[in-house]
């Protein structure tokens, strides 16, 4: 009796299931894999971390507030000018005599009488940012 040889098939592989990525406010969570993908850090909200530039094209970061011009201080010179706090011409140097007007001028805003630049003395003289 001769052998019958059925046919032979490959075992079947179960292909894993998928997954279905959750949303965080209307948008798709990443799953791991596009994660790793991103090459930044990932907060655990799913969220790529900003990184700034670095290197050759990175822009110089500044450290703290830079000194104003002498245009600006002529600027601010010829505000105290026009209101009256100060009688001289304005130079654009920084000096005793702008110091005391501007102090007087902060005295009389109710505003710290230090005779230095800051915000509100600015924004008092109308030099400030527009609103």
């Amino acid at each position: 009796m001769p052998l019958a040889l059925s046919a032979v098939t490959a075992p079947q592989h179960k292909k894993a299931p998928k997954t279905v990525a959750r949303t965080v406010k209307g948008k798709p969570k990443p799953t791991s894999k596009s994660r790793a993908l991103t090459h930044g850090k990932v907060s655990s909200h799913g969220v790529k971390a900003k990184r700034g530039k670095t290197g050759a094209h990175a822009a110089p970061v500044q450290r703290s507030q830079a000194a104003p011009t002498s245009d600006r201080y002529r600027e601010i010179q010829q505000a105290l000018v026009a209101k009256g706090y100060l009688k001289s011409e304005p130079t654009g140097v920084w000096d005793a005599d702008t110091q005391a007007a501007m102090r007087r001028f902060q005295t009389d805003q109710k505003l710290d009488e230090t005779g230095k630049i800051n915000s509100l003395s600015l924004i008092s003289l109308g030099l400030g940012p527009q609103h």
